[in-house]
C-alpha cells in the first residue's frame, strides 16, 4: 500500500497543504526527487499547433536513447502503475484541451438575449434553436464537410443526414449522424434529451452514454451520470416552458438566469439537490416558487439578484 500512501502525500503537496521539504520528508529523497521531476516536465507542458511529423521524431529519438541505457533501473510493480496512473490522467487532460481547442472555432457567432428563442439554419441544412441567453460558434465555409460547432447554454439541434455532426461545450460534447436532440450545458454539468435516432454523448473525462429516442442524461462532476427516460416528442421550452427530471440544481438555477435574468448567491446552500417538475417562462416569481419550495430552500428576491438558504 506504500503507493497509495505516496498518492494522499502527493494530493497534499500539490494542494500546498505542506511544503517541499515536508514532501521529501515523508517520500523518501529518491521518490521525491522523482516526482519532482515528473511534475516539472508537466508544469512546462502546453497545447501547441499539433504536429505529428515532429511528434514522431521526438518519440523515436526517446526511443533510441533509452535503447542505449545499459542496466534498466528495476521499480517495484506498485510504483509501476502509479506512475502510469499519473501520466494516464495527465495525457487525458492534455488530449481534453486539445480536443476543446478544436473545437474553439473561429468564425460566426450566434446569440440570444435573456428570454430570446432564435432558429438558425445551419450551412447543411440543419437547424438550431437557441434558447435564451445561449450561444453557437460555427465556421460556415466548410461547415457542409466538417460539421462541428461550439454552444454555451441550451439549444435544440434538427440534424440532417451526413458524415457526423459534433456538438462541443465545456464539460463534454454529443455526437450524432441524423436526428432531433437538445443539449443544455453548463461548466461542469449538461443534459442531453435524445427527440429522434441516436447520439453518442461524453463528458470531459471520457465517460459516455448512448441516447436514443425518448432517452435523456444528466451529467455533474460530483454525481456523475444520471439517466432518464421522457415522453415529449419536442422541447416543451420552446412552447413557453421548461420541464426538469431529476435536473441537476446547476443547470435549474442556469435555466433560470437565461429565461429572466436572475444571479444567485447560493454560498448557504448545497447544490447537489436535483429538481423535477415544469416552471413557466412567462412568470418569473411562480417559477422561483415552484423550484425553490418544492426543494426547502429558502430565498430571498432584491431586484434581479436571488439569495438562497
Amino acid at each position: 500500500m506504500e503507493h497509495e500512501d505516496n498518492k494522499d502525500i502527493l494530493n497534499d503537496w500539490l494542494k500546498g497543504k505542506i511544503n517541499d521539504e515536508e514532501a521529501k520528508l515523508l517520500l523518501g529523497e529518491d521518490d521525491y526527487k522523482q516526482y519532482k521531476n515528473i511534475l516539472s516536465e508537466v508544469d512546462q507542458w502546453t497545447v501547441p499547433k499539433w504536429d505529428g511529423d515532429a511528434l514522431f521524431e521526438r518519440i523515436q529519438t526517446a526511443n533510441a536513447s533509452r535503447k542505449k541505457t545499459p542496466e534498466p533501473k528495476v521499480v517495484p510493480i506498485g510504483y509501476q502503475r502509479w506512475i502510469y496512473g499519473l501520466v494516464a490522467s495527465v495525457l487525458l487532460l492534455v488530449g481534453f484541451s486539445m480536443w476543446w481547442m478544436k473545437g474553439n472555432l473561429q468564425g460566426t457567432r450566434y446569440e440570444t438575449a435573456i428570454g430570446e428563442t432564435k432558429k438558425i439554419s445551419l450551412p447543411d441544412g440543419s437547424v438550431v434553436t437557441l434558447s435564451g441567453n445561449s450561444s453557437i460558434l460555427l465556421n460556415e465555409d466548410n461547415f457542409a464537410e466538417k460539421r462541428v460547432l461550439n454552444l454555451e447554454g441550451k439549444a435544440f439541434f434538427e440534424v440532417t443526414s451526413g458524415e457526423g455532426f459534433e456538438v462541443i461545450f465545456p464539460s463534454g460534447h454529443v455526437k450524432v449522424l441524423g436526428t432531433k436532440f437538445t443539449v443544455t450545458s453548463g461548466k461542469d454539468a449538461f443534459d442531453v434529451r435524445c427527440f429522434e435516432g441516436k447520439v453518442s454523448t461524453t463528458n470531459k473525462l471520457g465517460k459516455e452514454r448512448i441516447l436514443t429516442q425518448g432517452m435523456g442524461a444528466n451529467y455533474t462532476a460530483n454525481a456523475g451520470f444520471t439517466d432518464f427516460v421522457f415522453e415529449e416528442n419536442h422541447p416543451v421550452w420552446m412552447d413557453g416552458f421548461t420541464q426538469f427530471r431529476d435536473t441537476p440544481l446547476p443547470l435549474v438555477l442556469q435555466t433560470l438566469q437565461s429565461e429572466f435574468g436572475y444571479t444567485f448567491q447560493t454560498e448557504n446552500i448545497s447544490l447537489e439537490k436535483t429538481f423535477t417538475g415544469r416552471i413557466p417562462h412567462s412568470k418569473p416569481e411562480l417559477a422561483l416558487k415552484l423550484v425553490f419550495e418544492s426543494l426547502g430552500i429558502g430565498y430571498e428576491v432584491d431586484g434581479k439578484v436571488v439569495v438562497l438558504r
